[in-house]
């Protein structure tokens, strides 16, 4: 692909038709960034929480969504085609930056300082597109989307932080979802209970779960009901004189053969050394 390619697969705009060209662009396969300013009245819309900034709001769409928003709410947009990182490492690591897969209700709330931090990559960006293209175009552009990217995820994070409450409020809800399966299935059944499953019942889209959960436990979706099944069995082969086989069927494992080899594959080392060093 030629340099000259590159800046026409990147649309910067602002004013009254940015929606309609965003709509046609992001059913053309683009990705887009948009920075919202004036959100009174329908914070609701963008998931404004008491705890969060009011400065700007800033949310990213993945190609093929179809979110409409008030034309004086857009203070700037950026729509780019993924085939300008095509030969370069955001080819792949595009995928890695899931707020693309977030809902508009989940956007991203800024300071005045990250407004302004996110306003100089879009400039750094736009300004990358009003020069000549030459071979360090391509280049150079994608460093400038990369740094956009990082600071997404930055403000994303900073923002779980400031939402400590609510964030701790949803992981109970999470909990009790993974105690509600786990007591009517047993644990050896919850890969039933998906991610997609969860992030349903609490309101959320998949990759903002996710997301949070990994932020706030360090664990996925899988590891965290894994390590739920074990905090429970340490505390039968602690607590109980269970034989290994009934404690597998407490857990709803067909076997204490199957149940000593996730414990040892989660904990390290198998039930009995377990409770024997206990």
């Amino acid at each position: 692909m030629g340099t000259v390619d590159i800046h026409s697969m990147i649309h910067i705009s602002c004013g009254a038709e940015t929606e309609a060209t965003l709509t046609h662009l992001g059913a053309s396969g683009y990705y887009t960034a948009i920075l919202l300013a004036d959100t009174s009245g329908c914070g609701s819309a963008y998931g404004w929480q008491s705890d969060d900034y009011t400065d700007g709001t800033l949310t990213f769409r993945a190609p093929g969504c179809h979110t409409i928003y008030s034309p004086r709410a857009i203070e700037r947009a950026l729509a780019f085609h993924p085939d300008i990182f095509l030969g370069t490492p955001l080819e792949k690591e595009l995928s890695g930056y899931t707020f693309f897969g977030y809902r508009t209700n989940e956007a991203l709330h800024l300071s005045s300082r990250e407004k302004h931090v996110i306003g100089d990559c879009l400039d750094a960006i736009e300004g990358e597109t009003c020069h000549s293209a030459d071979g360090y175009s391509k280049q150079v552009l994608c460093k400038r989307f990369e740094l956009l990217f990082d600071y997404g995820t930055r403000f994303y994070e900073r923002q779980f932080i400031t939402r400590c409450l609510t964030v701790h409020q949803t992981l109970e809800h999470y909990a009790a979802l993974v105690s509600e399966h786990v007591t009517c299935n047993g644990f050896a059944t919850c890969t039933r209970l998906t991610a997609e499953d969860c992030s349903e019942r609490l309101g959320l889209s998949e990759a903002y779960f996710r997301d949070m959960l990994e932020h706030e436990t360090g664990m996925s979706h899988t590891e965290y009901v894994d390590r739920q099944c074990i905090v429970f069995a340490q505390k039968l082969l602690r607590e109980t004189k269970y034989p290994l086989d009934r404690i597998a069927s407490v857990l709803g494992f067909p076997s204490a053969r199957h149940f000593s080899t996730f414990f040892k594959k989660v904990y390290g080392c198998t039930p009995n050394t377990f409770r024997h060093c206990c």
